[in-house]
């Protein structure tokens, strides 16, 4: 038989324990509670980063359409125009409103040119400034105030001087 002494000092060790049903409950609930936590703080921190994407690709659109400003030194701008149709050439010459500078040139459309044939011949400096005289799809000469257009009114493009030559020689 062997001989069993009890130690008469208490030590402080690290054993294993068992929990008791009600413990095991409380540790489910604290877990689920701590998942739910969890998944709040995942989603606010997507949110969060979400913006900060948007606001980051935005601040390199701005930077890269700048960028492209300064290198090219000019960028385009809506203003008030008018065109003069040079039938000869078949040149439409579109010119500021507010500084009657030719600011491009295109080739004219075929419709534009039989127009020449029906209507007559006009001195320019008679027409408004602020108007363009177009015809519309029923064949009627109406005036379109360009404060009432959007870009997708124009489907022409503008020729630089020079296409505009390559167009002449054509």
């Amino acid at each position: 038989m062997a001989i069993l002494k009890k130690s008469e000092e208490i030590k402080r060790m690290d054993i294993k324990y068992l929990f008791t049903e009600e413990e095991l409950k409380g540790i489910a609930e604290e877990t689920a509670k701590r998942v739910l936590e969890r998944d709040s703080l995942e989603d606010e921190k997507k949110d969060v980063v979400s913006t900060y994407t948007a606001q980051i690709k935005s601040a390199n659109a701005d930077i890269s359409r700048l960028s492209t400003e300064y290198r090219q030194g000019w960028k385009n701008k809506i203003h008030e125009c008018y065109e003069i149709f040079d039938y000869e050439q078949k040149i439409v010459h579109v010119c500021r409103a507010d500084t009657d500078a030719i600011v491009g040139n295109r080739i004219m459309t075929s419709d534009e040119f039989q127009d020449e044939v029906w209507s007559p011949l006009v001195d320019i400096t008679a027409l408004p400034e602020k108007i363009e005289i177009v015809e519309d799809p029923a064949g009627e000469i109406v005036e379109v105030d360009f404060n009432e257009m959007s870009d997708d009114d124009s489907d022409n493009t503008m020729l630089d001087d020079e296409s505009l030559e390559k167009a002449e020689g054509a």
